[in-house]
């Protein structure tokens, strides 16, 4: 896919000019993090427990925090810079 077409339905789109990525929420728990070519590097779930989604403010001050500490990271650990 694209990364036009990974953004379709997005209801939350943030750019992390430094590290060329792209944060995008669709709703639910979690967050996905693309790179320019529309490959999925990295995604992450806001809230955790029995809640079903997170609220806007939750994803807004979730994805603000991993920009400004750019703490990305693949499952294995391996950071992504």
């Amino acid at each position: 896919m694209t990364l036009s077409e990974v953004l379709d339905g997005a209801r939350i789109v943030s750019m992390d000019n430094v590290m060329g990525l792209t944060l995008v929420w669709k709703g639910g728990r979690g967050v996905h993090v693309y790179d320019d070519t529309g490959r999925e590097v990295w995604f992450w779930n806001v809230c955790g427990g029995v809640k079903k989604d997170a609220d806007v403010a939750e994803v807004v001050e979730s994805i603000e925090d991993k920009i400004v500490t750019r703490d990305y990271a693949r499952p294995s650990g391996v950071s992504l810079y």
